[in-house]
């Protein structure tokens, strides 16, 4: 949320990266325990990064459990979902729900250090019969995790 010296935080960032192109109709919702802040844009990188806001402040050791969705307006398929964490820390859920009728035929887990590195596939995912996957990861360290999938 914050460096690793902060005594409080009041808000999380997160971020979504087109494959190729900007997508200016990408939303984001707060949908469960924070609402959207500040929402940037960065056409040449292709990212959309916006800021999640508390009701209050955490202080040093307390955790929050917030839902939040990015919805793609572009119509593009989407192959992955990454969250990137500058400083380790505690632990992190990521969840990726699918509509049931547009299933992947393949779910993976991975990490890499940084956007630019390859991605380092961890395993295998199988979809629950509500079309979700899910990754915990119990100690987060500088870097990204996320899922991706296949369409075919």
């Amino acid at each position: 949320m914050s460096g690793p010296d902060s005594r409080s935080a009041a808000a999380a960032t997160v971020a979504a990266r087109a494959e190729s192109r900007p997508k200016p109709r990408v939303r984001v919702l707060g949908l469960e325990n924070c609402r959207v802040g500040r929402v940037r844009r960065a056409q040449e990188a292709a990212v959309v990064v916006a800021e999640l806001l508390f009701d209050a402040r955490l202080a040093a050791g307390s955790t929050a459990v917030l839902r939040y969705r990015f919805e793609d307006g572009t119509g593009e398929p989407s192959r992955e979902y990454s969250r990137g964490f500058t400083y380790g820390g505690g632990s992190y859920v990521l969840q990726v729900a699918f509509d049931r009728a547009a299933l992947p035929v393949r779910c993976r887990r991975f990490g890499r250090p940084s956007l630019q590195a390859p991605r380092e596939f961890v395993a295998d995912l199988t979809l629950n019969a509500y079309g979700t996957v899910h990754v915990l990861e119990p100690e987060t360290r500088p870097g990204h995790v996320g899922v991706m999938w296949d369409w075919d």
